[in-house]
């Protein structure tokens, strides 16, 4: 009975949704993944499948779909494919630091070769590195003032990349689904709360839910509250999956950032120099 009842309470706040999580990556897409699948008794399905890419989970006890993302053409392409079979869409999405989702990518782009982990999906994309930087990246494990040579070395050679990667999704997804809303329009509500919801226009009929990385302790709350039925449950942070490199990321974490660098960051994006503005990094 006790079963029954909280699978009743699972299932009666969520049922017939259709839930997206469209996210920058390294913006907390695994943990708020795996937290709706675990709420709601998911499995994966085919993500080669006619879907499109991204990963789909099924949720058959409680009619619910799950898409995980790093692209807004999956969400077109799933909504156009199986959005009328529910009566529900919520999509979530996330903004983080620029400065540190950089330190976070650098050690995600890196971590085949600075903490192997088992059954890891491996990097296929290789990176192009200036002949500086390959010297200084077979030092980088020496020390953490080595990693921060490299790392300063690593920013120069791929700032025009980094500047894409800021730009790939946040502005579109907020442009489409949110109702045409930018996020400084977004920024007192998200900063104030942790969170901010848009209905989207039509012919999407999918609210957007807009988290903020730095809240992320509040998320459990914040999911529970917003959307009933949620357990969240966050993924291990970089330093528990690889403790030996603990010190070495908190130097990079810690990095003293040139103006130059942000300048070079920034280019002439007018999205991304708003989001270093709005994070307090415009200070030059």
């Amino acid at each position: 009975n006790q079963n029954q009842n909280q699978n009743q309470q699972l299932r009666h706040p969520q049922e017939d949704t259709l839930f997206m999580v469209v996210n920058t990556p390294k913006c907390g897409t695994g943990g708020l993944t795996s937290s709706l699948i675990r709420s709601f008794g998911c499995h994966r399905m085919d993500h080669e499948s006619s879907l499109g890419r991204g990963f789909h989970y099924d949720c058959p006890p409680h009619h619910i779909r799950i898409l995980r993302t790093h692209g807004i053409q999956d969400a077109y392409k799933t909504l156009e494919d199986i959005g009328s079979q529910y009566s529900k869409c919520t999509m979530i999405t996330a903004v983080r630091d620029p400065l540190a989702w950089i330190a976070s990518w650098f050690m995600e782009k890196h971590k085949d070769e600075f903490c192997p982990q088992p059954n890891s999906p491996k990097n296929k994309n290789k990176m192009k590195l200036s002949r500086k930087s390959k010297q200084l990246k077979r030092h980088a494990m020496d020390s953490p003032s080595d990693m921060v040579l490299y790392y300063h070395s690593w920013i120069h050679d791929q700032s025009k990349h980094l500047r894409t990667a800021l730009h790939h999704l946040l502005p579109h997804l907020l442009q489409e689904f949110g109702n045409g809303v930018t996020l400084k329009d977004q920024w007192n509500t998200v900063s104030n709360q942790g969170y901010s919801w848009t209905p989207s226009p039509e012919p999407q009929k999918c609210q957007l839910l807009l988290l903020k990385m730095e809240d992320s302790l509040r998320w459990p709350s914040i999911l529970q509250d917003q959307i009933p039925g949620i357990m969240y449950d966050r993924n291990e942070s970089r330093q528990q999956q690889c403790p030996l490199l603990a010190d070495h990321y908190r130097a990079i974490q810690n990095y003293i950032w040139t103006p130059q660098e942000k300048k070079a960051i920034i280019g002439k994006d007018k999205y991304v120099q708003e989001l270093f503005g709005l994070y307090g990094h415009l200070d030059y």
